[in-house]
């Protein structure tokens, strides 16, 4: 099932590969989603052998060192998540599937299908793209995956499509703003 292409088409500059200008400064890092990097292994424990940490372990790490009460809590787990899934071989960047599909049970069990929290995830697969210097393909590809495991529904898409966070797109309107 994938996003209609009037809205692919219509944020087609997800999709590219652009030049960006960084305008953060390193100070802005803590008021800013980021992964948490124990969180981070945690998710990525699926694919080791022997040290298999299970759905619930994870949810219950989450539970106990994060809060939603926290500005950006939906936010860093889904970058943890994220950054789990990354392949990164210089100069390619691609997400690991399986370990996108496998670990998705726990993003929803996280999410639990509340439309805030799906809008926050949106966020950050574009905070994580526009970070990544938007690989080619790969926030289409994490959409579909987020949309096929029934994490984040069309509804929380058109959402996050209609109030764009402006903290998520700046490195994308600078480039605009030059050509």
């Amino acid at each position: 099932n994938l996003i209609d292409s009037t809205f692919s088409n219509e944020f087609d500059w997800l999709f590219d590969t652009p030049e960006i200008e960084q305008s953060t400064s390193q100070t802005k890092e803590s008021h800013s989603p980021h992964p948490d990097m124990q969180l981070v292994k945690l998710f990525k424990s699926v694919n080791d052998q022997g040290t298999i940490v299970t759905d619930s372990e994870i949810i219950t790490y989450i539970r106990e060192h994060m809060g939603p009460s926290e500005k950006f809590y939906i936010r860093n787990i889904v970058l943890s998540y994220l950054e789990a899934c990354l392949i990164n071989r210089d100069p390619q960047k691609k997400i690991q599937e399986d370990i996108a599909k496998k670990r998705m049970t726990v993003l929803n069990a996280i999410i639990e299908h509340k439309l805030e929290a799906e809008i926050q995830a949106v966020y950050a697969i574009q905070n994580f793209v526009n970070k990544l210097e938007h690989p080619p393909k790969m926030a289409q590809l994490l959409f579909d995956i987020f949309y096929d495991e029934e994490c984040v529904s069309e509804s929380a898409f058109f959402e996050w499509r209609q109030n764009p966070d402006q903290s998520e797109t700046e490195g994308k309107l600078i480039k605009k703003n030059k050509q």
